[in-house]
């Protein structure tokens, strides 16, 4: 089933175009990349999603977004807040920054449960995901503070904190960054394992092509704004049309640190 339908998407400032006529879509049980070089404008993409661009430096001039069948970008802003966070939740770039340095981490768990969701406590539920994104003891993850977590540790409470209120589509905007390799890959078996289980539609934005090659099913190449190239992520990785792809790839095969092998 189509989740998201992204349609010729325009976003401009008032003197540039940064996003130009972009086209995606994310299916159920699937993973779909959203790959591009930084600046390329994939976290603008996804901010366009989620309804989070600042509107005093930023517009959408044109284009469609659907989620469901609904259209998001016509949506009052009270009827978009029961969208976001609910049935679309957001996995941002930095969990040191994403989590609140006051707050302990029940506290923030609890503070994006919405009770119409679920037949259980806030409490109950935020125990019973803890555990499922890899902590043996959530009852002292719980009681912790952010700065007492560890870079991968944070990364999953964000994750935790996503599925929060059983949403249909997360956006993972470059969810391993600063990680470790070894972290890396337990982040993304995580997502592709809540993938199988809950039939989510995950976008996965990175420049990681090594990861991409890993964890995608369909992917998408996205050059100063404009999305260059799309399909398969065999026929992307092993017959790519256009020229920046392929470049792409070039540094990727030769780069002495990639994350993952496409060969």
């Amino acid at each position: 089933m189509n989740l998201l339908e992204v349609d010729n998407l325009v976003v401009e400032t008032k003197t540039t175009t940064i996003i130009n006529n972009v086209c995606l879509e994310v299916f159920e049980n699937e993973i779909v990349a959203l790959v591009g070089e930084s600046g390329s404008g994939k976290s603008m993409i996804a901010r366009s999603i989620m309804g989070l661009l600042p509107s005093e430096q930023l517009c959408i001039s044109s284009g469609s977004i659907e989620f469901q069948e609904n259209e998001l970008l016509t949506l009052p802003e009270q009827s978009m807040r029961k969208i976001r966070g609910r049935s679309i939740a957001y996995i941002p770039q930095s969990p040191l920054n994403a989590l609140n340095p006051m707050m302990s981490i029940e506290r923030q768990l609890i503070e994006s449960f919405d009770p119409q969701f679920h037949e259980i406590s806030p409490k109950e539920r935020a125990l019973f995901l803890l555990k499922r994104v890899g902590f043996l003891d959530p009852e002292r993850i719980m009681k912790s503070m952010p700065y007492q977590l560890s870079g991968g540790m944070r990364q999953r409470v964000l994750i935790a904190i996503s599925l929060m209120n059983a949403p249909k589509l997360l956006i993972a905007d470059e969810p391993t960054t600063a990680l470790d390799v070894t972290l890396q890959a337990e982040i993304l078996d995580l997502l592709q394992d809540l993938k199988q289980e809950y039939g989510l539609g995950i976008l996965f934005i990175t420049h990681d092509l090594g990861l991409v090659a890993r964890y995608a099913e369909r992917g998408y190449i996205l050059f100063s704004g404009k999305i260059v190239e799309e399909g398969p992520i065999n026929d992307l990785f092993y017959d790519p049309k256009e020229t920046y792809t392929k470049l792409l790839l070039s540094s990727l095969i030769h780069h002495p640190t990639m994350t993952g092998s496409i060969l």
